[in-house]
């Protein structure tokens, strides 16, 4: 599922007496979430809610990543995560802002097996061109730090993490977010991930969000019209999230019939929506 964002409020749902589902200004002791049991995985608590709680340890959220260049990052006194070497340690899945690359680059490389390895060089080759040799996980000469570069056909020197493009070192980390999965998650959302990308890069990236959504739920977040456009099932897949004249939020699906028809003009329902014409296609409304 993608959404299509506009100005959207977002209200914690909590079980009132009535047993219904409201929202508003709820006190956070009369929260689900705030309860012990959902936070404590030896509790004695109800079985439904340890469910619960095992599905949310498991949806994975995933912001813009962290690609600050390493020279505006040493004139604002901040780190840049994704570019510097990083304290080996195990990784199970890339965590959030792709702090942990290297670490998930390394575990791809070594824990798994060489045909492993070789698919997931495919897929950067797929995005970054054909010329890419390899990705080296270098110790760092203090020790205890590995960090992240990638080697070119013909050439001898091996480009460090610190130098790559924005755009790279992003499609790098959505490589990681394919393919290393320790456990398979409840969810992955996403906020923004065209941000940096090219736009023959996003369509790569794309496609990995698509092949994720085959296993489980991919939540997607953006303004993007070019990434509206390379969805292979738009009628399926998005949601427009709105607010209505009561600042309540009201969300819209595409009508299978007026896209099809407008797609006999538009090359997607991101060029439709750039035209201006979305309010003829995303008519269906359905319960916030």
């Amino acid at each position: 599922m993608l959404a299509v964002r506009r100005q959207v409020d977002v209200y914690e749902l909590y079980e009132g007496d009535s047993g219904t589902v409201d929202s508003g200004d709820i006190p956070i002791d009369k929260t689900l979430l705030s309860q012990t049991e959902l936070y404590s995985p030896d509790s004695t608590g109800d079985d439904a809610v340890k469910v619960v709680t095992a599905a949310l340890r498991e949806i994975h959220v995933h912001l813009p990543f962290e690609v600050t260049p390493a020279w505006a990052a040493r004139a604002l006194d901040r780190k840049s995560a994704m570019r510097i070497p990083s304290p080996l340690a195990p990784a199970g899945r890339l965590e959030k802002l792709g702090i942990n690359l290297a670490n998930a680059f390394h575990a791809l490389k070594n824990n798994y097996s060489q045909e492993e390895w070789q698919r997931t060089l495919g897929y950067l080759r797929l995005g970054l061109g054909e010329d890419i040799e390899d990705v080296a996980t270098l110790a760092d000469p203090g020790g205890g730090s590995i960090s992240l570069s990638l080697k070119l056909k013909n050439l001898d020197r091996q480009i460090p993490a610190s130098q790559l493009s924005d755009g790279m070192l992003s499609y790098l980390a959505y490589v990681a977010l394919f393919r290393l999965r320790a456990t398979p998650p409840a969810l992955v959302a996403l906020d923004e991930p065209d941000l940096h990308l090219h736009p023959r890069l996003l369509m790569r990236v794309l496609d990995m969000f698509e092949a994720m959504a085959r296993d489980f739920p991919v939540l997607v977040a953006t303004h993007s019209d070019r990434l509206l456009d390379g969805l292979s099932d738009p009628a399926r897949a998005v949601v427009l999230c709105e607010l209505d004249e009561n600042r309540a939020t009201r969300l819209y699906r595409p009508d299978p019939n007026a896209l099809s028809k407008w797609l006999e003009r538009y090359r997607g329902l991101g060029d439709i929506r750039g035209a201006g014409h979305e309010a003829s296609v995303l008519t269906r409304k359905e319960r916030a």
